[in-house]
């Protein structure tokens, strides 16, 4: 079974033409080369799915970056585990603390 597509993929500028083939029980949509590198996927990338009515939407699933402030916003005096052993050796270079 082969169908063609257009899709509408969010921060694009462009709608896209491809074809659904089976491979297997499933379907499998090829996507243009550098629709993949405007934003930012590659093979093993995740993408959320969904429809809307007679639209398929493809969602780039990116990891969240958090920032050093955002990491530590919730942690507490103590919070952070001490080395001891290391915290206390002698100074073995030029070492400011």
């Amino acid at each position: 079974m082969i169908a063609s597509a257009i899709l509408d993929i969010p921060g694009t500028n462009t709608m896209h033409t491809a074809t659904l083939r089976a491979l297997g029980g499933s379907l499998t949509l090829t996507l243009p080369k550098q629709l993949l590198k405007n934003l930012g996927l590659e093979a093993g990338s995740q993408v959320e799915i969904a429809a809307d009515q007679e639209k398929i939407i493809v969602t780039p699933k990116h990891k969240r970056k958090y920032t050093l402030d955002e990491l530590l916003a919730g942690m507490k005096p103590g919070d952070m585990p001490v080395d001891r052993e290391w915290d206390q050796a002698p100074r073995v270079g030029k070492e400011v603390l």
